[in-house]
């Protein structure tokens, strides 16, 4: 499931990765979180940074503000997820649907057979600035596990 429809979102999502904490208005020490890295949502204008502390996991959506080298990347919301366990990943908009519905979503899935099981799910409304809570029997998802 490719996204990028260009050179230029590659690059921009490679941006993403290598966000700095203070964006994301985390203190200097990182309060213990771990930066695990960030996608591009369908809207460029909107990115997710995950981060981790432990099993504990927080999701924070961030808008470009600005243009060109002025821009910066402002929260505008944040979720924490329940905690992860060791047989279960976040799954996100490039690896998890919600069929018949567009839009970007991230779920927490256990890996299944053919399929993954999803356990938590939510749908990421841009215009709005939230995190809204979706059923997760409706979601799909099929995690890259980095084995191939």
């Amino acid at each position: 499931m490719n996204k990028f429809k260009s050179a230029s979102m590659v690059i921009r999502y490679a941006m993403v990765c290598l966000a700095a904490w203070h964006v994301a208005g985390f203190t200097a020490d990182n309060d213990g979180w771990t930066d695990l890295g960030g996608w591009m949502l369908s809207n460029n204008d909107y990115r997710i940074q995950h981060f981790s502390r432990g099993p504990l996991h927080r999701l924070v959506l961030q808008r470009s503000v600005g243009t060109g080298r002025k821009a910066v990347w402002k929260p505008v919301a944040v979720l924490n997820t329940p905690p992860l366990s060791a047989d279960s990943r976040i799954g996100t908009n490039f690896e998890c649907l919600l069929p018949g519905e567009t839009g970007d979503v991230v779920a927490m899935a256990r890996e299944g057979r053919g399929t993954d099981i999803v356990v938590h799910a939510w749908r990421i409304d841009v215009r709005k600035k939230y995190f809204q809570s979706v059923d997760p029997t409706r979601v799909r998802c099929k995690l890259d596990r980095g084995d191939g």
